[in-house]
């Protein structure tokens, strides 16, 4: 089995997750975020549940399948480290600075670490600051998990010896298929690959 054979086996997973939300979930709380789980009737909410956990099964059986170890990303890498400014910096950002701004970690270990992770073809997923420290992550198969820790303990050995730098590598839950990781992919893949 090869990445596009796990394609076509989550992709009916996935859109009849996407099509259950759009037909019986969506109506109902529109395109609000901040909607509360008691919007939802309790036989929809469970009957949603379940095609969820379908493709999350389905996603599962194909992480085991030996020929996908390295293709499908199931792992989660973190790199935190301690921020560099103080209690009043960061509630002046707060106030003037737009979300995304302060989402990115900024520092000068931060914007290396950053640096360094993009310029090894990464691409840092997640990431957030706070007042004392700042994390950026990647999710990424096994074998490139391994790389990326491996680098970035040669690259940033002191930091990490000072305690300034943490990496951290997690099973991504579930693991992602590449290409399909949401239901905008889903839509992109379905216009070349219908079902």
């Amino acid at each position: 089995m090869n990445l596009l054979d796990a394609r076509r086996y989550v992709a009916p997973f996935m859109k009849a997750e996407r099509d259950f939300w759009n037909e019986s979930i969506k109506p109902i709380i529109g395109d609000a975020l901040g909607f509360s789980d008691g919007d939802i009737p309790a036989d929809v909410k469970n009957a949603y549940g379940i095609l969820r956990g379908d493709t999350k099964n389905a996603v599962a059986a194909l992480a085991a399948i030996p020929d996908l170890f390295d293709v499908l990303e199931s792992c989660f890498v973190n790199v935190s480290g301690k921020a560099s400014f103080s209690q009043t910096q960061f509630n002046e950002m707060v106030k003037t600075m737009p979300v995304e701004d302060i989402l990115t970690p900024r520092d000068n270990l931060a914007d290396s670490v950053k640096e360094f992770i993009e310029a090894l073809g990464f691409k840092i997923s997640d990431r957030g600051t706070g007042l004392c420290e700042w994390d950026m992550g990647v999710v990424c198969t096994e074998t490139d998990a391994r790389r990326l820790c491996t680098e970035v303990h040669k690259k940033f050995e002191v930091a990490i010896s000072q305690k300034l730098l943490l990496i951290s590598k997690y099973p991504q839950d579930p693991p992602r298929v590449p290409g399909l990781i949401n239901w905008g992919d889903l839509d992109e893949w379905l216009k070349e690959n219908p079902l």
